[in-house]
């Protein structure tokens, strides 16, 4: 595969009381080209360097931790489609310090820290293997290559509390009590001032479910 010319590209989110911040990809490149077999076999490696600010992992009291979803796009010489490009579950290169996940369905991968910590992290030489032969791109083909990077974060799945057992106004609680008030399922959640029930003031709906 011939690559004419190759284009970075980054994204990011954060929310709520989150700080990670400024995620950049740069020095994307094509590595390590394969040819044997079938078409649809071939592959090459998508190789990159990843960094962005003040993240974290911490497996105490929240046990979470940030990250950043990784995605490849590519396009064809002479076409102004850009396609997702299909990466393999296996194969992938992590940079030292990291975790480097593809997904079930090759659309894209998690990078995240490998262990506890805080503060700005600079990946290099990270690497995703591509199937470009199964996405139908020909071995000698042009081809414009776009990676992506959107931070995340990874809240585990369990039973949670809302609210607080404070005085402050405006917060969740069960019933009129200062209490947390708990989410231990999927169901629906009753409304209401009874114990056992979600209550806040101010605009919050205080009646029916959510």
């Amino acid at each position: 595969m011939k690559k004419i010319f190759l284009v970075l590209c980054s994204a990011f989110l954060t929310a709520g009381n989150t700080f990670a911040n400024d995620v950049l990809v740069t020095n994307v490149s094509l590595i390590n080209q394969t040819t044997a077999g079938p078409l649809n076999t071939h592959y090459t490696s998508v190789q990159f360097n990843i960094n962005w600010k003040n993240s974290w992992r911490t497996s105490t009291n929240e046990s979470n931790y940030d990250g950043c979803w990784i995605f490849v796009k590519y396009r064809k010489q002479s076409t102004s489609v850009w396609l997702h490009a299909t990466l393999n579950t296996t194969g992938q290169t992590a940079p030292a310090g990291s975790i480097l996940q593809p997904s079930a369905d090759g659309k894209g991968a998690f990078i995240y820290r490998s262990a506890n910590g805080i503060g700005d992290v600079n990946y290099t030489n990270a690497a995703l293997r591509w199937n470009y032969g199964a996405d139908g791109v020909l071995d000698n083909e042009n081809v414009e290559v776009k990676v992506f990077a959107v931070e995340m974060v990874y809240i585990p799945q369990g039973a949670f509390n809302l609210g607080n057992a404070s005085a402050e106004s405006n917060k969740f609680r069960d019933g009129a009590v200062d209490t947390w008030f708990p989410i231990t399922s999927e169901n629906a959640i009753t409304c209401g001032s009874s114990a056992g029930n979600l209550f806040a003031a101010s605009n919050f709906t205080n009646s029916g479910t959510i």
